[in-house]
């Protein structure tokens, strides 16, 4: 196990932003491991590519430190939806968040590939047209040495990044799970990547010195809207904390009727990982969790209330330490809205609490969707 002061070094990053809106430095740097167990066949670099499955998304979310130590919450993601297995849509997002002046700006585009292919043994080389014209925007996804650029349109913010692996990868639910009706999806991450190169704030060109982004890759024949009674709408937690380990939260819920789908997650204890390697994790169950809203937040715009001020527990078992921590967003107008399709939430959260007695804290990225048919339960 890592020493303090070499966990320090190494998440320095993570320990600035912490400290700078938290003022809170306290850890816990015990953790127990346990084995994971694939329940389907993932293979890299196979499976990083594209596949002709009607859903896939590459999402990457992180904190950026800058060479004048400035702090910055980036999000890219690129998602393709299928008109058929060589039809595609892509609906591509960046969302920049910048923690001291918390304030939050993003883009989406929506566009057709002119053409589609997938499959290969180089993963995915991704890319779509800017926003009214712009520079392209482009993802690279392979071994663990992505590339990703992209800015927004009105030239406020852009990145040109090189994230490399630092860990290893985790396979959510043995790597496939359930959206009920909706369908089953694959599903990894490699929630411990390191970014070099520069972003652009506001003209300037700033040199990325530290940081540490996570990538979700999911894919499968699975939909949001099934049928007319049905709209899959989920409530998802990344949650980095400040002593190396990792916690996935995932809620899934009929958006039109409030009942619950599927709830699960994913431990990773802090470890020596390495990389294109699977990590030691323990995967939870709906038993293992308690999620309560705290209070929402309303749009201004679509009038949706958004629960974004949240209380997480997991309860304790072999391996799995116990847990209790709130989350609280760092801008709440962070709402994205598209048209005539329902809006969803997306954000850096803070997170404080305690581990195994300990206190503990850290930083989470939230994605909501749903709210916009019924809003959530507080309490």
């Amino acid at each position: 196990m890592e020493t303090n002061s070499n966990l320090i070094r190494r998440f320095r990053p993570l320990l600035v932003m912490i400290f700078m809106i938290t003022n809170i430095f306290l850890v816990n740097f015990t953790s127990v491991v346990s084995a994971q167990s694939p329940t389907v066949n993932i293979q890299f670099p196979l499976d990083e590519a594209q596949h002709a499955n009607a859903t896939e998304w590459w999402y990457y979310s992180g904190l950026v430190v800058t060479q004048d130590e400035r702090l910055y919450w980036v999000e890219y993601t690129i998602a393709s939806l299928g008109l058929s297995p060589t039809q595609k849509i892509y609906v591509s997002q960046i969302l920049f968040t910048d923690v001291r002046r918390k304030t939050s700006e993003h883009e989406v585009t929506m566009t057709a590939p002119t053409s589609f292919v997938a499959g290969g043994n180089q993963g995915a080389n991704l890319s779509v047209p800017g926003p009214s014209g712009g520079p392209t925007w482009t993802m690279s996804v392979f071994n663990g040495r992505d590339s990703l650029k992209a800015q927004l349109s009105n030239n406020h913010y852009g990145f040109d990044l090189k994230l490399e692996d630092e860990a290893g990868i985790v396979l959510h639910n043995g790597g496939e799970f359930s959206y009920g009706p909706g369908g089953n999806s694959f599903y990894y991450s490699r929630p411990n990547m390191e970014p070099r190169g520069t972003i652009t704030v506001g003209g300037q060109t700033k040199r990325v010195t530290g940081g540490q982004f996570w990538l979700d890759h999911q894919w499968g024949d699975f939909t949001q809207a099934p049928d007319a009674t049905t709209f899959i709408g989920w409530d998802w937690f990344s949650t980095r904390f400040i002593d190396g380990s990792f916690l996935l939260v995932y809620r899934i819920r009929n958006a039109v009727t409030g009942q619950l789908i599927n709830t699960f997650g994913t431990y990773v204890p802090q470890q020596r990982g390495k990389k294109n390697s699977l990590m030691k994790v323990v995967p939870l169950t709906a038993s293992d969790l308690t999620l309560k809203v705290n209070s929402t937040w309303k749009s201004p715009v679509t009038n949706t209330e958004w629960p974004l001020d949240w209380t997480i527990k997991v309860h304790p078992r072999a391996g799995l330490p116990a847990m209790e921590f709130t989350t609280k967003p760092i801008v709440a107008d962070s709402e994205v809205q598209l048209g005539q399709f329902p809006p969803y939430w997306e954000g850096p959260e803070v997170v404080t609490g305690k581990k195994n007695l300990f206190p503990t804290a850290g930083l989470t990225h939230l994605e909501s969707t749903g709210y916009s048919f019924l809003p959530p339960v507080v309490g």
